[in-house]
């Protein structure tokens, strides 16, 4: 962040339940479009879907079962302050943040990827998932990006968001360095988050939670 003052969060009340960001629960978004497929679906085709081992249902429920245990590993930094947003709305579609996470080391999102019994290969420029080549960097970078520009108009100052992907992976490997996104397993992550140097205050950190629990700082035009 700039050398400015540190921003105050602005007086009153928390926001309204409806709109807290907050009250959100790891997992949320992705098994409520998985319920929602179901009620959508005829009987055969539900059965379809249940034991399809490659249908959108069983994708989102295992992308939900991730972001839960991903949730789970980050509860260490709440005793020492930091603040972990789950499920976080962003626009006016269905797209969602897994995580945003806020603490002394700043303000990151991550993106979680359940590849579990799976083996997964980072390189500079690409991510294999059992020899398969994904998308996974671009969308964590974009994922940045916007965080970026939501949260600075909502402060009216500028801030930066790191992008971070989580793996659950059996084999994780590391090849290379993407530019601009980190990747690291889900069992290091409270560790990796902790070691990154300090750059906020107590008093910046409150000011960009406070916007950042906000519904409308991530779905207003």
């Amino acid at each position: 962040m700039s050398n400015d003052p540190p921003s105050k969060p602005p007086t009153g009340n928390a926001p309204a339940s409806a709109n807290d960001l907050a009250r959100n629960r790891a997992g949320a978004s992705l098994r409520k479009l998985a319920a929602e497929m179901i009620e959508k679906e005829t009987f055969l085709h539900y059965l379809r879907l249940i034991f399809s081992g490659h249908s959108q249902h069983r994708a989102r429920r295992r992308g939900a079962e991730g972001e839960e245990v991903v949730a789970k590993c980050l509860t260490p930094l709440e005793e020492p302050g930091w603040k972990v947003l789950h499920s976080v709305p962003i626009g006016e579609g269905e797209a969602d943040i897994d995580h945003v996470v806020i603490g002394p080391s700043g303000v990151f999102t991550l993106n979680t990827k359940n590849h579990r019994g799976k083996r997964v290969t980072v390189y500079e420029h690409v991510i294999y998932v059992s020899g398969v080549k994904v998308p996974y960097i671009q969308k964590a970078r974009g994922e940045g990006k916007r965080a970026t520009q939501r949260l600075s108009r909502a402060l009216g100052k500028p801030i930066v968001v790191k992008p971070l992907i989580v793996v659950l992976a059996r084999d994780f490997r590391v090849k290379g360095h993407p530019n601009g996104v980190t990747v690291v397993p889900r069992r290091q992550i409270a560790s990796w988050l902790s070691k990154q140097s300090p750059v906020m205050s107590r008093e910046e950190m409150a000011a960009v939670y406070h916007v950042a629990r906000q519904r409308a700082t991530w779905t207003s035009r």
